[in-house]
């Protein structure tokens, strides 16, 4: 199947935002890893098995963290339509 070039040009733009996105989300999460002294994937096992706490703080990190991680799997997504 060949892909029209304004369908190209639209998954281009798309994976640009994904890319926006998550060099957001990560800065955001190391703010989080800087106030807490944890790495995302620390903060993430110890939410996840309850010994992170109830924090308030937590629950908006978990949140981005999560949405990060969305964001990357539309973008490799993107990217492989893009590139395969």
């Amino acid at each position: 199947m060949i892909i029209k070039p304004e369908v190209i040009r639209s998954l281009e733009r798309e994976r640009e935002i994904c890319s926006f996105a998550i060099h957001h989300l990560e800065g955001k999460c190391k703010e989080f890893e800087e106030r807490y002294r944890w790495t995302t994937e620390e903060f993430l096992q110890k939410f996840e098995d309850g010994s992170a706490g109830d924090d308030e703080d937590f629950f908006r990190w978990y949140t981005i963290a999560q949405g990060l991680a969305d964001w990357k799997v539309t973008r490799n997504a993107l990217e492989e339509v893009l590139v395969g």
